[in-house]
């Protein structure tokens, strides 16, 4: 047992946020736009994304709060270079409306099938 280490895991834990080890990680169709984290100077910096990662509202106040995205979307070998630059190309909309969001701005409806 390595106690420091489960004190790590808790001090990042909140609802939306499971610490783990690589070997518990195995796919699964609900965890398709989940991001890997990295904490930098008490900040999250996004340091990987799925091949199958999609910009979304519900990805909007993350994409605003978290710093990274453009690294992590360009390292990653799996997507293609067209899908790449797409989604390069609406991060700055999507942080646009997760910054809207997270100052209390009302956006109006918005469907959660709206994916990128």
């Amino acid at each position: 047992m390595r106690p420091w280490l489960n004190q790590k895991r808790r001090a990042i834990r909140d609802p939306a946020t499971e610490a783990m080890t690589f070997d518990r990680i195995k796919p699964l169709a609900g965890s398709r736009d989940a991001f890997s984290v990295r904490i930098e100077n008490r900040s999250p910096t996004v340091i990987a994304v799925p091949p199958t990662f999609r910009l979304g509202r519900s990805v909007a106040e993350t994409v605003a709060a978290f710093g990274g995205w453009e690294r992590a979307i360009a390292s990653n070998d799996l997507m293609s270079h067209e899908r790449k630059e797409f989604l390069l190309s609406r991060l700055p909309y999507w942080r646009e409306i997760g910054t809207r969001t997270i100052q209390g701005e009302k956006l109006g409806f918005h469907e959660d099938k709206d994916w990128e």
